[in-house]
């Protein structure tokens, strides 16, 4: 846990004003490296959807070369052989964005929590909470 909150406190803003996110990429990736098993729980943070083609964004294109193979439904599946959980924490309850947290976190056994102001101390209040 104090972790998990040092390393929240040591987090800096920076770019932002686009979407979506590349929430769906670091997935893949997470599963690929072997990092996700029933012992696992994957805390999302996000204020923008993933890729998809109903969210459009420039880097579209470039999601489907690296990771075509698992779209996210295919996605919430293989986590949820893994017996892993999400928590997915998100500040928008826009259903464009929410939808694929609740999804994900669903098919996971997690939660899908919405907040409307994202800072340090509430993002570490809700680990205290969850865990």
């Amino acid at each position: 846990m104090s972790k998990i909150s040092t390393f929240l406190s040591s987090l800096r803003p920076d770019g932002g004003g686009d979407a979506p996110e590349a929430t769906k990429t670091a997935l893949n990736k997470a599963f690929d490296m072997n990092l996700v098993d029933s012992n696992t729980i994957v805390l999302i943070y996000a204020d923008a959807p993933p890729h998809h083609p109903t969210t459009a964004g420039s880097s579209w294109t470039t999601e489907v070369k690296n990771v075509k193979e698992k779209d996210w439904i295919r996605l919430c599946k293989l986590y949820q052989q893994t017996g892993c959980t999400v928590f997915s924490i998100i500040n928008t309850a826009q259903f464009c964005t929410s939808s694929f947290y609740i999804l994900l976190s669903k098919y996971t056994q997690g939660k899908t929590l919405f907040l409307t102001s994202a800072n340090v101390k509430l993002f570490q209040n809700v680990q205290l909470i969850y865990f």
